[in-house]
Order: C-alpha cells, then structure tokens, then sequence
C-alpha cells in the first residue's frame, strides 16, 4: 500500500544522511541577483551535478505563486485557462469511450451466459442438460416468440376466456415434435406447439452461431475503442503536464506575496541518485531545492513576449541515504500523485469490470504469436502515456534476487553510501560558490 504525504516526510526526514559529528546533513546558499536571470543559477546547479556523478536528474515537484494583482499572475491563468479547456475537451472523449467499454464488457457477458447454456447442453450430466435446455426455451419465449404480441406463447397462456392454460409448461416439457401427439391436450393446443417447436429448433441452431458472431465482432471493437482511449490519453498528456506546470496560486498566506506589489514565487526540486555498486541493498541520492524570488519583467520581442525572472535565489541542498525498500516506497508516491487522477476518472469505472477487461482483452481467438506477448494488465494502458514523464523514477535500484544478504550487510551499505552522499553534495555545494566567486569557509564554524 503507497504511502501517504506525511509519511513519505518523515522518512525522508529519519533518512537525512549525517555528517562527521552526527548531525543531519543540509547546505543552504541564498544568491542576490538583481541584474541575472535566475535560470543561469539553475542551469549551473543542474551541470555541477552531472559533473560530479549524480545519475537520473530528474525534477519532482514545483510550485508557481505570484500576487494576484501582478501581469504574470494573469498571462499563467490565462494559459492554464487555454490548457484546461483543451483538457476538458479531451477527458470529454475518454469518459464518453470509457461508456463505450463499458456497455461492451456487459453485453459480451450476457453472450458468454447464452454460451455457456450451449456448453452445458454438451455435457454428460442429464440434470445441466435439462437445466440448459429449460433455459434456452425460456430465452425463445422472452426473446423472439413475445414478438408475436397477443399470439405469444406467453399471452395465449394467460389470456382470459381461452384455453391455452398449459401452453407454456408443456413447451417446457415436450422432447421433440413426436412427443407433442402423446400429450393431452387439445388438437389446437398440439398444432400450435408443433409450430412453435419446429421454430425453436430452427432458432436454437442459428442462435448459437449468431451469438458467436456478434461475441467476436464485439471484443474486436472492445481492443479498438481501448486503444482509441490509449491514444486519447496520450492526446491529454501534454495539456495535463502543462496545467501541472502553469499550476500558479496567489499566495495568500505567503509573506514574500502582496498584492499590489509584482512579485513571484518560483520553487522547484531535483532529485539526483549517486552511482554505486548493483547489489547495494540502500539508495543515496540528493534533493535540490531552489526557492526563486523573483519581480518579472516583461520582454518583447520578434517571436513573442516572455519574462525575464531576477531578484534573490535559494538553494538548499539535502543529502539523503536509506534501503532500496523505503526508497521504492518515496518513489512509488511521488509517481503515482501524477497520474491518480487517471484512476479517478478512468479506473474507478472500469473496477468493477477489471477481471471481465483483461479476459476480453487477451481473447481465446487471438492469433499465436499475439498470445506470446506479455499479459495487458487491466489498467496499464491508463500510466503508459504518463511513464515518460517518470522513466528515471520509475527504475530505482532494486532489492538482489538472493535475500541471504544480512542486516549487517545494509547498515555497511548505508555507512558507505553515507559518506560518498556527503562528500559528493557538499563537494557540488562548495563548487557552485567556487564558480560564483563566494566566500567559501576554510574551517569549521563552531
């Protein structure tokens, strides 16, 4: 079971990689730039990472606040309007095929209910013979003999003034046609259930083909419409991705934030992992955070207008180190918020269907080699579209396939990995105030 927010803060809170005297590991720098786009200072932190052996750069979380008075403010809520729109536009589709999918998974049930009768007519059991066949003529009454109106089987039986009273019962009962001069019943009674059985009969050979035509056609376009709702979501994905990123709040209770007066609030994290021998049974990796704030400047220009961000930079480095177990559980939530919000819509309802999904998916009549691929998981076509956007995420090193390895062995693995975490993100600490010009501390403060 995924973890939640307040648990994946303390772990990463228990997890802090320590330095020499015990203490949890964190380096803080704050960088004045009023005449310097902020993104110099991002870009440079990004390459200072790469240089020093931080594997799968990736960004996990950011946050856009401005005050609600500013023009930046308004030109990101317009476009996150834009975005939105097209969204909703094309979650309009997914959930109209999503209906679609639906109607088909329960009409493909109920042909697989008339299917089964047939089977049962197959079997050596006399009781399932008899049950089957009872049921097939009672589908023939409801189904095609009703339209007859007031000459049905049905209506003949309970019609008032006319005696058709054992119409029914002994359609239910008679073997065959020969049979039907042994009962006794009136000759009228006997003419209309040799008709009527000659018609069934008939019915009962062509229905079962006919069900298994219409069975096959449906699952057919069953794998059309869910690939139609891959490629819908595939179509969504760029204007989510876009509304995530044009998130923007007012930053009401933001100090920094007051209306009337233009400024920004940029944040945004990396996440980089170290590299490290296959088989260690822990995870040291180091999250950057930058905290931006910024008084946008509107540029104009040929191909456009845009926003030259500058103010004052911060940048807080943490260093982190635990078991591949706790870190595939940090990793599991930062994934999975992004794309819960397909499980909303789409999963919750195909749940109740999920079993019926993944058995008309796979299919008794797919070709060979179709049936050599691996198994479509019910609903993984709804993370597909979103897995690029978490490739390095979603590879965390993993637990080796021997579980012969000790606790001993983890704490060593945790103690090395400790130090190398340390050194590595105080080194890219120190190398960005070195390439800056800062003052740089050549001794201990305490």
């Amino acid at each position: 079971m995924p973890i939640n927010k307040t648990e994946k803060k303390e772990l990463l809170e228990k997890n802090r990689a320590v330095d020499e005297d015990g203490w949890k590991a964190q380096y803080k720098i704050e960088v004045n730039t009023p005449f310097q786009s902020i993104g110099k200072y991002y870009n440079m932190v990004l390459k200072e990472l790469s240089s020093f052996g931080f594997k799968n750069l990736v960004r996990i979380d950011q946050s856009l606040a401005a005050s609600p008075t500013s023009g930046f403010y308004g030109d990101v809520a317009q476009r996150k309007a834009y975005a939105k729109d097209q969204f909703d536009k094309g979650m309009g589709l997914v959930n109209n095929i999503v209906q679609t999918v639906i109607k088909l998974i329960y009409s493909l049930r109920e042909f697989d209910l008339v299917l089964d009768i047939y089977k049962r007519l197959e079997e050596n059991d006399d009781t399932k013979k008899i049950s089957a066949e009872l049921n097939l003529r009672r589908i023939f009454m409801d189904e095609v003999d009703i339209k007859k109106g007031r000459g049905s089987m049905n209506n003949l039986t309970t019609a008032q003034g006319m005696e058709f009273v054992s119409l029914r019962d002994n359609f239910l009962v008679i073997k065959d046609l020969k049979s039907i001069d042994d009962l006794t019943v009136n000759d009228r009674v006997k003419r209309i259930l040799k008709e009527r059985f000659a018609e069934y009969e008939d019915w009962k050979n062509a229905y079962k083909k006919d069900v298994e035509g219409r069975r096959k056609i449906q699952r057919q376009y069953l794998r059309n419409q869910i690939e139609s709702l891959k490629m819908q979501l595939d179509w969504v994905k760029p204007y989510y991705t876009l509304m995530q990123q044009l998130d923007i709040s007012s930053g009401v209770a933001d100090p920094d934030l007051l209306p009337g007066i233009d400024t920004t609030i940029i944040t945004t994290k990396i996440r980089g992992i170290i590299g490290g021998a296959p088989k260690k049974l822990a995870t040291a990796f180091a999250d950057v955070e930058f905290r931006f704030k910024t008084s946008p400047i509107q540029v104009r220009s040929e191909q456009g207008q845009a926003y030259h961000h500058r103010f004052k930079t911060e940048i807080i480095y943490t260093p982190y180190v635990m078991s591949n177990s706790d870190y595939e559980k940090i990793v599991e939530v930062e994934t999975l918020k992004d794309i819960d919000f397909l499980k909303e819509i789409v999963g919750q309802s195909l749940d109740a269907i999920k079993d019926d999904l993944e058995k008309y998916m796979k299919g008794e009549d797919i070709k060979e080699e179709e049936k050599k691929e691996k198994p479509l998981s019910p609903f993984g076509f709804l993370v597909l579209p979103f897995k690029p956007l978490f490739a390095p995420l979603l590879n965390p090193p993993k637990l080796p396939a021997s579980t012969s390895f000790s606790s001993y062995k983890l704490a060593n693995d945790m103690k090395e990995l400790n130090e190398k975490i340390i050194d590595t993100t105080f080194g890219v600490y120190e190398n960005f105030k070195d390439e800056n010009s800062f003052y740089t501390w050549s001794a201990s403060l305490a």
